[in-house]
């Protein structure tokens, strides 16, 4: 209980933390956007960010993408202060922002490339100044002790802010090499130049602006957020030219795996361009159509901001499927929800089941009902379709790009070969009930899907009890089962364990689940030890099918 109200606290304490870096990323982004352009830019790019769908989700939910976000568009307000005025405080406050950036999470790695055009652009003299283009070199390579300062502030701080790397050195290189590992697997190679290559084919492009309008901005909103960042393009010496980099640079690493929570760091900035070319329509297609232009962008966004809001609000899947459980699986029926095998599946991916009226049970030991969960059974979709599966094993060396952990048990693949193959050459189960989040929108951190199975038939078990069964027994307990007999020890010594193994047979199906219990007593009836489970450690109920 205290632990449960130990985490409750965090909880609260975390979602309130991304209620008000949410809120400040607004702020942030209006003061930004008047450094930058003007009033009436800033307000918009703020209103646009308030609305945005990816903002709103994540800024009340328990994750760190929201704090990115806020210390990313702080940390360009810094750049720049930076290039107005580029004084020792300013590069050393810079790179506390920055450092902070990184340390809430690495992909903020991107703003080293804005921060060191900043520090170009700083100590680049005027051109009142007239001076050669070289003088203007050997003046940025005289200062460069102060990009020395920007970079290794920001370095110092990441590791004050990230203390884990300190005391364990080795995990900071295991999460870059998991960072580079997710990336590969998603087509992102950074150490292969074929991969930079890619990057004049037109369609990685079109894949990345369309996944921004499906899935964080919304079409009309993403169209001229587009076109705002390629107007950028076409002057990159203006002030706008360094979230501009953050944009690109960002997107060039992180390539199609720029979706969903991972653009969040972008939307501010996006919100900013689209508001600075909304604001700029008046002038060339008149005041009146601009201004239309502006409120039906506005709009879309909007509606696509509740369109999502409103799916989230409806019954979760898991819910439902817990629901449907509680009032259609009879009380005592056996349900593998938890490991399968040697297979580790994350809990709160499945729907709660009342342990008071279920057992639960390991997929593998034959239960009467299998719940699976969509985060599971598309992975392993994926997985019994690969070369990499032969003969329902799992090539070792490409392990860590699909199982991080231990490498799923042929058994595993056999029993989902059958669950979503609808075979029965190892288990013999059919889906009774699936339960599908269904959104126009994208969601992030969607509900996933549940399929529910059931055993397609049942035939009674008997089987004669072992020859070398030490005690033989006929105890009839109502019909319904008898006990053949029990081994055991004929002596034990003082203080060791007593092991009695019990041998039932089922006479009739039964519709209850009754417990076993072995009861140590003394002459005087005295208890000394006791033992009460379910048959076979929980595994094989009386309900069991």
């Amino acid at each position: 209980m205290a632990e449960e109200k130990q985490y409750l606290i965090h909880y609260l304490i975390a979602r309130s933390c991304s209620v008000l870096l949410g809120t400040l990323t607004i702020l942030v982004t209006y003061g930004l956007g008047k450094q930058i352009y003007d009033q009436r830019v800033a307000l918009l790019a703020a209103g646009l960010v308030a609305i945005s769908k990816m903002h709103v989700m994540h800024s009340s939910w328990a994750t760190v993408d929201v704090a990115t976000s806020f210390f990313a568009v702080v940390a360009l307000r810094r750049c720049y202060l930076l290039i107005d005025k580029p004084t020792l405080r300013n590069y050393v406050l810079l790179a506390l922002v920055s450092g902070v950036l990184i340390g809430t999470k690495y992909t903020g790695a991107a703003v080293l490339l804005p921060a060191a055009i900043a520090h170009a652009v700083a100590q680049s003299p005027g051109k009142r100044e007239g001076v050669s283009l070289a003088r203007s070199l050997l003046r940025v390579l005289s200062r460069s002790w102060l990009l020395v300062v920007l970079l290794g502030g920001t370095f110092a701080v990441f590791l004050a802010t990230t203390p884990s790397i300190l005391v364990q050195p080795g995990r900071l290189a295991s999460a870059f090499q998991f960072e580079i590992t997710r990336l590969a697997r998603g087509g992102r190679d950074l150490l292969d130049l074929s991969m930079w290559q890619e990057l004049v084919d037109c369609s990685i492009w079109w894949k990345i602006w369309g996944k921004l309008g499906t899935q964080v901005l919304g079409m009309p909103l993403a169209f001229i957020a587009v076109l705002g960042v390629c107007g950028a393009l076409l002057a990159p010496l203006s002030r706008d030219a360094l979230p501009c980099a953050f944009v690109l640079g960002y997107t060039l690493v992180m390539g199609s795996n720029t979706k969903g929570r991972y653009t969040l760091i972008l939307v501010p900035f996006l919100c900013l361009y689209a508001a600075r070319l909304l604001t700029r329509t008046r002038s060339f297609c008149g005041k009146a159509v601009g201004s239309a232009i502006t409120w039906a962008v506005i709009a879309a966004a909007l509606l696509f901001n509740l369109t999502a809001i409103g799916t989230r609000l409806s019954p979760d899947t898991r819910t439902l499927a817990a629901q449907y459980i509680a009032e259609q699986i009879p009380s005592g029926r056996s349900i593998g929800v938890g490991n399968v095998g040697n297979y580790k599946r994350d809990s709160w991916q499945l729907p709660r089941v009342p342990r008071d009226r279920q057992v639960l049970s390991d997929c593998l030991h034959d239960p009467d009902y299998i719940v699976l969960s969509s985060r599971d059974y598309e992975e392993m979709e994926d997985a019994l379709d690969s070369p990499h599966l032969r003969d329902y094993s799992w090539e070792k060396e490409e392990a860590r790009f699909w199982f991080p952990g231990e490498i799923p048990s042929p058994e595993v693949f056999r029993l989902y070969d059958d669950l979503l193959g609808g075979t029965t050459r190892w288990h013999d189960y059919e889906v009774i009930a699936t339960f599908r989040c269904r959104s126009p929108v994208y969601l992030s951190s969607y509900p996933p899907g549940i399929r529910i199975y059931r055993h397609s038939h049942f035939e009674p078990r008997f089987f004669d009890p072992p020859a070398g069964m030490q005690n033989e027994l006929q105890a009839n307990l109502a019909d319904s089962a008898t006990l053949l007999g029990f081994d055991a020890p004929a002596q034990v010594q003082s203080g060791g364990s007593l092991q009695i193994t019990l041998y039932w047979r089922a006479n009739q199906l039964m519709d209850t689940s009754y417990t076993v219990f072995v009861h140590l007593v003394d002459t005087d009836w005295r208890m000394w030890s006791q033992s009460d489970s379910i048959p076979a450690g929980g595994t094989r109920p009386t309900t069991n099918r």
